[in-house]
């Protein structure tokens, strides 16, 4: 029987959140599930939302908050900074390790 505690090292894939996050999301797990997005009162309240968080994080990161892209996950946000980012000319290169995310790999 293994007595030893777990420990995660695994944080690439994710996070365990701090119960400062938990809290802030709350609301938004539990109640308004609708597409910020939509046109409709609920989707508009959701779209505030994530302006004002957008707003937070630029304020923390002093920049505009047209600065800030939120991302559906890591793959999304790995091909938006190479392929927006460093724009992947054909004559050049992209030099990357071998552990890196697939979408790193072949975006």
């Amino acid at each position: 029987m293994n007595t030893f505690p777990d420990v995660y090292l695994d944080y690439n894939a994710s996070v365990p959140l701090c119960v400062e996050a938990i809290n802030a999301m709350q609301p938004w797990l539990t109640g308004s599930v609708s597409n910020p997005s939509s046109v409709h009162r609920s989707g508009q309240r959701s779209r505030a939302a994530v302006e004002r968080a957008r707003g937070q994080v630029a304020k923390l990161l002093d920049c505009q908050p047209s600065a800030i892209i939120f991302t559906s996950g890591g793959t999304e946000a790995n091909n938006m900074a190479i392929w927006g980012g460093l724009g992947w000319p054909p004559h050049g290169h992209l030099v990357v390790s071998s552990i890196e995310h697939p979408a790193v790999m072949e975006p």
